[in-house]
């Protein structure tokens, strides 16, 4: 008897312990911790940097300006980050200081890339060893993280190469020949396709699971064709017209949709940089489409919208429409029209709400930031002395070409308000140094004399102004009504007739409200 009760104390037992080691194992998981640590040479001289990371697509595709951002000590060359959070997986920046010096190898610069965002799994540990010439990785994620450097690290060889190929042969006058300019073309495209291949086979030579090699692979296909396409983009936007015709026959010949096969279907879904890519280049293929017709035409996003729903499905859909929504979003101005059918076809939950936040972020009615700004004689304005007027701010930093080119273009709609008393243009400078600020302000590249011309400060993009009305590109303008409140963000920029048009109606909408 004392047998039998022994033996159903030790099962007992047994099944309580293993129930309670179950319990603290889960425990332990939710509440585990991914960690970066290591140490950085005393001779690169770094005593702090910043990190940034995030935990979900929408915050990763605008990591810059919705992540979290930390600030890393570093205590006789060692430092330790501990991220708390147990996603799928957390992406993460580093941002060292720059250092410009020769003895510096590209490790160090490739690591504290800004452009370059690593995957890190979560509750893992990771080593790194930051030494002039060469940076080490150990732990848990090394792998992960050592083949992320080696493709940030081909990446910056492809780079290279395209330079040096645009500088030997990518200069051409308006006597260049079509073969000349397709032959060059030609020879670019080669350069991102080879760094594909390549790409794959450092990808082959790691033992991760097929939903990690496909993320990591799709990172960076879509690092290297979007930028691939910008290039074209560009010169078909700002080269004279028989070049420019060479540029967009050679994308509509080689990158229009159905010339390239489609990869899209192998996405699994954990890449940014693949759905941003895909939502810039169908914007792209139709501009290509459009450009015989003049440079001026440009598609809408209910257009591109449009045509992503018929090229894409189900969670490639969502996150290219969203990609799309995010890049365009805060520059184009968007009706009620476009949120209900974009929030109608998308049905991730988490994509929803964002859209939905952002909505009624840019939805009129809401109150105007409550500032308090210098002038470039030191004055100070506040949302009270332009009460009752409609106001239109322009967001704007010195280098800026679209800035630029907002100014030349509103021109005809200063000198169409500028005699009403109850219209005020103020332009908005978020350059950190002041100096810079006032040189700009007198090249009259970026302002007028009638305009009010105001500072943010030595904060620039970090003033609460910019978080508040969700500003991630530039220039960019809102319209603020006599009673305070927000008639529209990102209204037309008047680069055609029917813009200006458009922009107009809007202003004297709020004047006569």
């Amino acid at each position: 008897m004392m047998n039998k009760l022994k033996g159903w104390w030790n099962t007992a037992n047994f099944k309580a312990l293993s129930i309670l080691l179950c319990f603290c194992l889960i425990v332990s998981f939710l509440h585990g911790q991914t960690v970066i640590e290591g140490q950085i040479d005393h001779s690169l001289g770094v005593d702090s940097f910043r990190i940034t990371y995030t935990t979900n697509f929408v915050e990763h595709d605008e990591i810059f300006t919705r992540g979290t951002e930390i600030m890393v000590n570093v205590d006789d060359g060692r430092f330790k980050i501990e991220l708390n959070e147990s996603p799928a997986v957390f992406y993460v920046k580093f941002n060292l200081p720059k250092n410009r010096s020769d003895s510096i190898g590209n490790d160090y610069r490739i690591l504290g890339n800004n452009a370059n965002i690593f995957m890190i799994e979560p509750n893992s540990t990771v080593m790194i060893n930051v030494l002039p010439q060469k940076v080490l990785f150990s732990g848990m994620s090394a792998p992960l993280m050592k083949c992320q450097f080696d493709l940030f690290s081909l990446y910056a060889r492809m780079k290279k190469e395209r330079i040096s190929l645009s500088a030997a042969q990518g200069h051409f006058d308006h006597n260049a020949s079509k073969e000349d300019v397709w032959k060059f073309l030609d020879a670019y495209k080669a350069v991102h396709d080879t760094a594909i291949h390549v790409a794959k086979d450092i990808i082959s030579t790691y033992a991760f699971d097929s939903l990690t090699s496909n993320a990591i692979y799709y990172n960076f296909y879509g690092s290297v064709r979007f930028f691939e396409i910008n290039y074209l983009n560009l010169k078909s936007a700002f080269s004279k017209d028989s070049l420019r015709a060479y540029f967009v026959g050679h994308y509509n010949e080689f990158y229009s949709d159905e010339k390239i096969p489609d990869e899209s279907k192998n996405y699994l879904g954990q890449s940014n940089m693949y759905p941003r890519y895909l939502a810039y280049k169908t914007r792209t293929d139709i501009s290509m489409r459009l450009a015989p017709l003049g440079r001026r035409i440009k598609p809408n996003l209910m257009l591109v919208d449009k045509l992503i729903s018929e090229r894409y499905r189900d969670h490639v859909y969502d996150q290219v429409a969203l990609s799309s929504f995010l890049n365009r979003g805060t520059k184009e101005y968007m009706d009620d029209m476009f949120f209900m059918t974009l929030l109608g076809n998308i049905k991730n939950q988490e994509y929803k709400e964002y859209i939905s936040e952002m909505r009624n972020k840019k939805s009129s009615g809401r109150k105007s930031y409550q500032f308090e700004l210098e002038d470039e004689h030191g004055k100070i304005y506040r949302n009270a002395d332009f009460k009752g007027k409609v106001i239109l701010l322009d967001f704007w930093f010195t280098g800026c070409r679209g800035c630029i080119a907002l100014h030349k273009n509103m021109k005809p709609v200063k000198e169409r308000f500028k005699r009403n008393p109850d219209f005020v243009y103020v332009s908005v400078s978020i350059d950190t140094k002041k100096e810079m600020w006032k040189n700009s302000l007198a090249s009259g590249d970026y302002t007028d004399d009638t305009d009010i011309k105001l500072w943010l400060g030595d904060l620039g993009k970090k003033h609460p102004i910019i978080k508040y009305y969700n500003i991630a590109s530039y220039p960019t303008m809102i319209i603020i009504d006599g009673d305070d409140e927000i008639v529209a963000i990102n209204p037309p920029n008047p680069y055609t007739e029917h813009n200006e048009n458009a922009l107009v109606n809007i202003i004297e909408e709020a004047l006569n409200k």
